[in-house]
């Protein structure tokens, strides 16, 4: 690859106060006291407006070192709507909230990097596509481009996560998760299935085009 051009974003830390919100029953005065989080988010400053500040963490270049798409800016959404049953993002978002502190509880790393190498340890380099050529259909190796390998790789997650036998859906991501952390599991040994289909037909990888 050639090499990698400058990147035209800043990078930057920007401070922000979040929300708390609680479905327990509490006193007013325990509602007084309560505190709001103040957190802080790194990365480059792709734009920003009224309403939000737009941060991306991570970048993926083409060969000629320009950049080709960017990460770790909507994956957790991503995994939200993929867990959603009937439109129920708040029970989905809660799934997977409580997922990230258990991962934090277990790990004592910040949650989003054990969450990301997770991602990473499922995704797929290269599948197997079928394609009919001359009155044969054959299991052609292909690489796998970065946002279908991401994709792949949360559908994996949550397939796994579904079939575990832990009684809540917080659980079963959780578990799943910090088991692909570990590059154990079952979304991980998908993958690992996936690329042993891949290297059994490498020798149909010329008819890919």
């Amino acid at each position: 690859m050639s090499k990698i051009k400058k990147i035209p974003y800043k990078f930057v830390h920007v401070y922000w106060i979040d929300i708390v919100s609680d479905s327990a029953w509490r006193s007013i005065d325990e509602v007084k006291e309560s505190k709001l989080p103040r957190c802080l988010s790194t990365g480059f400053l792709i734009d920003e407006d009224d309403e939000v500040i737009r941060l991306v963490s991570d970048f993926n270049f083409n060969e000629d070192g320009s950049i080709d798409d960017c990460g770790n800016s909507t994956i957790i959404p991503k995994l939200i709507n993929s867990i959603m049953f009937d439109g129920k993002k708040v029970v989905a978002e809660k799934i997977v909230y409580e997922a990230i502190e258990k991962i934090k509880s277990k790990t004592k790393e910040e949650p989003i990097n054990v969450f990301n190498e997770a991602i990473n340890n499922i995704k797929p380099t290269v599948e197997v596509r079928s394609r009919r050529v001359g009155g044969a259909t054959y299991q052609v190796p292909v690489e796998v481009k970065t946002k279908r390998a991401q994709a792949l790789a949360i559908r994996w997650l949550v397939d796994a996560s579904r079939k575990r036998k832990d009684k809540h859906m917080s659980d079963k991501i959780f578990n799943e998760l910090y088991d692909a952390y570990e590059k154990k599991g079952s979304a991980v040994k998908k993958r690992e299935d996936v690329h042993k289909m891949a290297e059994s037909n490498k020798a149909f990888a010329h008819f890919r085009w």
